[in-house]
């Protein structure tokens, strides 16, 4: 049977990961698809673990770059070679859930004409401990239409990574690959195809993504984020016909675009990072016509100071724990079945076992 599915995994030199990412598509309960991975490092320890899997199983490819393209010339590249109709991202650290590709599928077959759809994506660790579950604000599944999704969107409905998402090849031809001048071009991606074909939301949870440090973008610039924001903005205008009060809907994102703005200006602050504090005060002032509350200021004043109140600035790190949306397994038990919570302990298990071999 030809395989029906994609999966695109850019690796760079996490072998042991990549291990554990791969079982994981294995373990799938449907199987007709294959897996193309993407070494930007020629790496031999990566190509030694992948060789082994591919001999084992022919649906697992390997191509290995002359040199380092870049992670997001990497993912566009493995995506310009998809040739089944349907295709995923994954990140060689990530993980997804067996019935991810099952629930996809059934649910694309029932609806022709979409062209993505987006499962619940559970948020972990370096660890794999469980730290968060996205499509909280999407209160019901079914089938969102263009002019929903980006009204939604406009309105700062959080939507998960790509990670638990399948697309249908047909958005690809249609709306051309990632924007590589992007630094962040997956969000881009996800509007632009969002805004032309119908989305299919299941708050099931799909994948397992594994956020680094903090926060998954915490090591972006303030003006990657504003430029990032500007360039969706631009290409929702484009379907801006179709949105009823579409002045309305641009008003609430560029709020949204002011409060995330701030988020990365208060990180700024607490690592005392100058150049940053005065790009963000900058495109605040310039761009979004907004200024700094009392509060923002007096922390971004103490960080200017950061070197004599270094004892100020590690007790304000707690803040952090603000900003940062995270979930008890408790709470996680309550919002999905408990048999699909048990799929999930088992898997991290299993992931956590073949990252330590």
């Amino acid at each position: 049977m030809d395989p029906i599915i994609t999966a695109i995994i850019p690796t760079y030199r996490r072998p042991h990961h990549l291990k554990a990412a791969i079982e994981s598509i294995r373990a799938q309960t449907f199987p007709s698809y294959k897996v193309c991975i993407y070494d930007n490092a020629a790496d031999p320890i990566t190509r030694k673990i992948v060789s082994h899997y591919a001999d084992m199983d022919p649906r697992i490819r390997y191509f290995a770059h002359s040199e380092n393209i870049g992670s997001t010339r990497n993912f566009e590249f493995g995506l310009s070679q998809v040739a089944t109709p349907f295709f995923t991202f994954l990140s060689d650290d990530d993980l997804l859930l067996p019935h991810f590709f099952s629930i996809a599928m059934e649910a694309m077959d029932k609806t022709p004409d979409a062209g993505i759809f987006m499962g619940g994506l559970i948020y972990a660790d370096e660890k794999l401990r469980i730290k968060g579950f996205t499509l909280d604000d999407w209160n019901e599944g079914g089938v969102c239409h263009p002019e929903q999704f980006l009204t939604q969107f406009l309105s700062g409905r959080q939507i998960p990574l790509w990670t638990s998402m399948v697309f249908s090849t047909k958005v690809r031809d249609q709306i051309g690959g990632l924007k590589t001048e992007l630094e962040v071009p997956d969000i881009d991606f996800i509007v632009r195809a969002a805004g032309l074909f119908p989305t299919i939301f299941d708050r099931t949870p799909c994948a397992i993504f594994r956020q680094h440090g903090f926060s998954i973008s915490s090591s972006l610039k303030i003006k990657t984020v504003f430029d990032t924001m500007e360039e969706i903005l631009r290409e929702i205008v484009k379907n801006s016909s179709s949105i009823s009060h579409f002045s309305i809907y641009e008003e609430k994102f560029r709020r949204e675009v002011c409060r995330i703005i701030k988020v990365y200006l208060m990180q700024a602050a607490l690592r005392g990072d100058r150049s940053e504090i005065i790009s963000g005060e900058k495109i605040l002032k310039d761009h979004l016509n907004d200024k700094l509350t009392y509060l923002e200021t007096f922390l971004i004043n103490i960080s200017k100071k950061a070197s004599q109140v270094m004892g100020i600035m590690r007790t304000l790190m707690t803040v952090r724990k603000i900003m940062k949306r995270g979930i008890t397994q408790s709470a996680l038990k309550r919002k999905i079945a408990k048999t699909e919570f048990k799929q999930i302990e088992t898997l991290l298990r299993r992931s956590r076992l073949h990252e330590q071999r």
